[in-house]
């Protein structure tokens, strides 16, 4: 039998949204809706969260996560999701007692995807059988050929201006940690998780929302509204 492990990084000291991963999002702690994506994705022998911070500890756990230790290291802003994963990953084959086969990783700060989401990711990293596997989303209607910045009040194109039509340009995707997979044996600090031997999912723009700013929840509830709104 397969031995899946999700690990849900929820740090404690987060700066531009103070205490984001428990914010209030329609009456809930944030990270409620990741711990219930897991689970209800009936993929995972284990759900843990790893943190340092004590109420998102409880929080975690009144939601049916297992917080069996607190992440002694790497819970500063610039500790890498590799280092994260891997550490909380040794962490939880010493508290457990046994070793895992594969590693889902979910972060709190994306509640519009939902168990669905979860159980599709997964099951085309088994279908293809890949070492890992990251959830991507399609470019839309804010096309990032025509990004440019300002220097001084001039305008300086990144890539080659306006010379096509939107239609024109290739499709370009960008990553998120809405939902993402890899084997056990393979995740080692510094792994690369788009590396050759992997694979992607891709997630409508709506279900890959990660939430950084305020504006960022504000779109959040706005998009949960037409998700959900109905059901």
């Amino acid at each position: 039998m397969v031995n899946n492990i999700a690990i849900i990084p929820a740090r404690g000291g987060s700066v531009r949204i103070p205490r984001k991963n428990i914010v209030d999002f329609f009456g809930k702690p944030m990270i409620a809706y990741t711990i219930e994506a897991a689970l209800q994705s009936d993929v995972f022998n284990k759900v843990v969260v790893s943190t340092e911070d004590e109420e998102i500890a409880a929080i975690s756990r009144q939601f049916g996560a297992e917080v069996p230790f607190m992440r002694e290291k790497f819970a500063d802003s610039h500790s890498g999701v590799d280092e994260v994963l891997c550490y909380a990953l040794q962490q939880a084959q010493e508290h457990y007692g046994e070793t895992f086969d594969n590693v889902g990783w979910l972060q709190p700060s994306s509640p519009t995807r939902d168990f669905e989401d979860v159980r599709n990711a997964y099951a085309k990293f088994i279908e293809t059988n890949t070492t890992c596997l990251s959830t991507i989303f399609r470019f839309g209607w804010m096309n990032p050929w025509w990004a440019m910045r300002l220097n001084e009040g001039r305008s300086e194109f990144i890539f080659d201006g306006v010379s096509k039509r939107s239609q024109d340009y290739d499709t370009l995707y960008s990553p998120t940690g809405a939902v993402g997979f890899v084997k056990a044996e393979a995740l080692q600090p510094g792994f690369d998780f788009f590396g050759a031997d992997s694979e992607y999912y891709e997630l409508d723009w709506k279900k890959a929302i990660d939430i950084d700013d305020p504006e960022d929840v504000e779109m959040a509830m706005a998009v949960w509204g037409l998700l959900y709104s109905k059901q």
